[in-house]
């Protein structure tokens, strides 16, 4: 971002939208490589507004909006409390067993309140909505004010933002308050200097959703938007007056509306945020071209959290608070000169630098028990038991030198070489240093004398070469390491051991080879341009945290390993037009498409030999394989017969001896054991999108604009536990889908979509006609189960009309009557529309799996759709 260095997942989450000029995103392998492991993840380069020279101005934006989720949740279609007790029901007596009652759930609380008791009838006739507890109709209002100066000798922009939102979960708030000013000087001829300023606040009330400690311990699990989902049943009450919170059995944990009670739960952070630069620059006079920058940034973060829970929601009936403090510095520092010069038809450009960076943060944790107060604070009251406290500290540096050579002749044949090498402290001593160099070649040909083709104004070759590095992993993970072996669940136990956690290994850097050759083209003057362009990036020794052999003694079975090799490589497409203009009506459209492939090209000797695989849960990632290719059975519907699941068989001894599966074209009940020895590697199915894009129409209209903004991604699979989970009856612990009613086998010969209702997933019948076989994984945490069907595996594909726009302009003969410059009002909607099959919440939501299983979801909250004026 100009001359910071912004160490966020998210840049255009640092800065105020209304203080960006431009951005800029390179995708050039040979213009990314300059940039060495910053690179690894790509570049944008944000350039924020500066002050212009001559008359002072002032803008001033006010807009405001309410949001809402861009699916709800009776599109997912839940059971009524009636069909929940119907379907129990079934599977009760399916399984010999009495009728469902609540306490065959309430039952298996450890901490229900006894006084709170629920007949089936008053059950069966109660539906709450628990949305309507923990939703509601988001809103936002912001205000923007800049202004800007300048004259000869210096230039100035200041800016101010306020905004102000309440989220779409009740007591769900965040607050932020922003200044921006940047300067530019030059007071002496040949020297520039400058710097560039940015303070936020931000405050956020957030609302309770799982964590250690966060509500009962292992009673519940906070009643957050996944749990109403989940097992938050629509016959549970929501007050009672045998508890002294006012709800009902509100110490078991499995009532939102008392987990949501800022009066029990409190759920707050706030950062004060400091993000600054300066610059110096001279042009040596006696050397014409010739100039020197020095540049320093840093972006400074302190962040606080509270977190304290009423002693009526614990399971020890003691209140129960956690702190945690983390301040964050990151500097940045580079020095480098730069040589331009033209002569004749040539124009070189060079440039020789260095630079560093240092990264340090400082974690300050705290929790305890019995405080007082209905906002606790640690420290208060003398009898507070103290459970944990922790002070961390993490450091890492990077240095690196860099240079770079341009050549233009004719200004049409274009020559490019860069190289960088840099070091970074999370390597090893002998591992720490890595050199990334890139070319590239462009030529203009439209420029040639021998070009007759009037309607091409634009035809250009380009191509390059540049390499990449990433060393994105946590510190001293390739020493060998030591540390506490934690406490069990949430006992007031403080650790008194120590575990291995880590051996060492000579981690190295990942490197990426990047190459891409494409034509850039312009027809019709322009009317139409754009690009095609071929890309490949090649990795080697990818950073991976992979699972190892419980034999190994490390606790947690995992560790940071490079290994392997993969390629992405596919076409980029651009296209923008201006296809009609008719006096003051115009029209301008764009469109882009990316299409990639993905293939792994090794792991290490011995996951290659034996053609096994990494596999991570619910994939599988193989030499020649996809990353996380979907590893599950293959489902095969419902046996009319006997009512279980069925599954494909696969020959066991060709997987033994080749890691390949090849079905038997056998049908085998999807039992516990088969689903387990019977998985198939979906080789086409990953959760990885094979095309993306974008299509954008804008029109125009004297003082009326309006825009038309689509996204589109597909070619990937989601695998959805709602669904799954949602589906299963298992012990009456989960919320039913209503399309389960009237659609589960009962007789020899039904065709249902659903297996025959069973308690716990407990059946009569397999194929070897033993009885009570359990075809479904018992645990004793079901969100654990590790056997799965491709049932609940389906397309990601989708369309979005991602924002829609319609604006007015007042004309100018009417605003300067009143001195005002521009005036535009306008009324915005983003997330309008969604065109897919997937029937979960989101096919755009953010996956609950890792770099090896991404695709994985639940009952994630979807994008909102928010509607403004302004």
């Amino acid at each position: 971002m100009e001359e910071l260095v912004v160490q966020v997942l998210s840049p255009l989450s640092t800065i105020n939208p209304n203080d960006i000029e431009n951005i800029q995103i390179l995708k050039d392998a040979a213009a990314t490589s300059i940039y060495g492991s910053r690179a690894s993840n790509g570049v944008i380069l944000i350039t924020t507004k500066s002050g212009k020279k001559g008359k002072g101005s002032v803008d001033i934006s006010y807009n405001t909006g309410v949001s809402d989720l861009s699916r709800k949740p009776e599109d997912i279609g839940f059971s009524t409390s009636k069909q929940y007790f119907s379907l129990m029901d079934k599977a009760r007596a399916n399984s010999g067993l009495p009728a469902m009652t609540p306490m065959n759930v309430i039952g298996t609380w450890p901490k229900r309140n006894p006084a709170d008791t629920l007949s089936r009838a008053m059950a069966e006739n109660s539906d709450v909505d628990w949305f309507d507890q923990i939703l509601r109709k988001g809103k936002y209002k912001e205000f923007n004010f800049s202004t800007s100066k300048g004259s000869e000798k210096s230039t100035i922009f200041v800016s101010f933002n306020y905004r102000n939102d309440d989220g779409v979960l009740k007591n769900n708030s965040l607050e932020r308050i922003s200044g921006r000013i940047n300067a530019d000087f030059s007071p002496v001829n040949n020297l520039t200097t400058g710097f560039r300023v940015s303070l936020s606040h931000s405050k956020n009330n957030r609302m309770k959703d799982n964590g250690a400690g966060s509500t009962s311990g292992s009673n519940g699990n906070g009643g957050g938007f996944a749990a109403v989902n989940s097992n938050i049943m629509p016959w549970f009450q929501v007050n009672s007056a045998n508890d002294p919170t006012g709800y009902w059995n509100a110490q078991a944990g499995f009532n939102p509306a008392a987990t949501n009670d800022p009066n029990l739960v409190r759920d707050e952070a706030q950062s004060y945020r400091g993000l600054g630069g300066a610059y110096m620059q001279y042009n040596l006079p006696w050397i014409k071209g010739l100039s020197f920058r020095t540049e320093f940034s840093a972006d400074i973060t302190q962040g606080n959290s509270w977190n304290s829970i009423s002693k009526y929601l614990r399971d020890d009936l003691k209140s129960y608070v956690q702190e945690n403090s983390q301040t964050i510095n990151n500097t940045n520092y580079n020095v480098y000169g730069n040589y331009d010069r033209s002569f004749g038809g040539s124009n070189i450009n060079l440039t020789l630098g260095t630079e560093s960076q240092s990264y340090y943060v400082y974690n300050k944790y705290m929790e305890a028990k019995d405080v007082l107060g209905s906002y606790q604070q640690i420290g208060v009251n003398p009898l507070t038991k103290m459970n944990m406290t922790s002070d961390i500290t993490d450091e890492r540096y990077i240095r690196s030198y860099f240079g770079r050579a341009d050549y233009k002749f004719k200004d049409r044949y274009i020559l490019g070489f860069s190289l960088r090498s840099d070091a970074s402290s999370v390597f090893p001593k002998e591992n720490q240093w890595a050199t990334f160099k890139a070319f590239s070649a462009g030529w203009i040909i439209s420029d040639e004398s021998f070009w007759k083709f009037e309607q091409v104004n634009l035809l250009k070759l380009r191509g390059s070469f540049g390499q990449t590095g990433n060393q994105n992993i946590p510190n001293n993970v390739y020493l060998t390491r030591w540390g506490d072996i934690g406490r069990y669940g949430n006992a007031d136990v403080t650790p008194n051991g120590s575990a291995l956690s880590g051996i060492s290994s000579p981690l190295r850097w990942e490197l990426t080879n990047n190459f891409d050759a494409g034509i850039d083209f312009g027809l019709f003057q322009n009317k139409v341009s754009g690009s095609v362009a071929y890309f490949m990036h090649d990795i080697k020794d990818l950073l991976m945290l992979t699972s190892i052999p419980i034999s190994s003694g490390i606790n947690g079975g995992v560790m940071w390993q490079n290994i392997g090799k993969m390629k992405n490589s596919g076409l980029e497409i651009e296209i923008s037009a201006n296809p009609l203009t008719i006096g003051d009506f115009k029209w301008s459209t764009t469109f882009n498409i990316t299409l990639n492939t993905n293939k792994v090209l090794a792991l290490n000797e011995l996951l290659d030999r034996t053609n096994k695989g990494l596999q991570t849960g619910e994939t599988l990632t193989k030499k020649n394989g996809k990353i996380g290719a979907y590893f599950m059975a293959e489902y095969a519907g419902v046996d009319p017969a006997h009512g279980v699941e069925m599954i494909y068989e696969i020959d066991s001894l060709v997987y033994a001896q080749t890691g390949e599966t090849v079905k038997t074209g056998n049908l085998i009940a999807a039992t516990s054991e088969n689903l387990s020895r019977n998985k198939v590697i979906h080789n086409d199915k990953t959760g990885l999108a094979t095309y993306w894009g974008g299509f954008t129409n804008t029109f125009s209209y004297k003082g009326f604009d309006l825009n038309v903004f689509f996204t589109f991604q597909g070619g990937n699979y989601l695998f959805d536990y709602g669904e799954k989970y949602g589906t299963t009856p298992q012990r009456g612990q989960y919320n039913l889908r209503s399309d389960m009613v009237d659609n589960t086998w009962v007789k020899a010969g039904d065709n249902a979509n659903f297996p025959e209702l069973r308690w716990d997933q407990s059946f009569n019948w397999d194929m070897s006609k033993a009885t009570n076989y359990q075809w479904v994984q018992k645990s004793s945490n079901y969100n654990n189960e590790l056997n799965f069907h491709d049932k609940y595996l389906h397309k990601g594909d989708f369309i979005r009309l991602k924002n829609l726009q319609l604006g007015y302009s007042l004309p100018s003969s009417v605003l300067s009557k009143i001195k005002i410059q521009g005036l535009r009002v306008y009324v915005s909607g983003t997330n309008i529309l969604t065109f897919t099959k997937f029937k979960g919440y989101d096919p755009e939501v953010v996956s609950l799996g890792n770099n090896l299983s991404p695709g994985i979801v639940s009952y994630q909250i979807p994008n909102l759709k928010p509607t403004a004026l302004g």
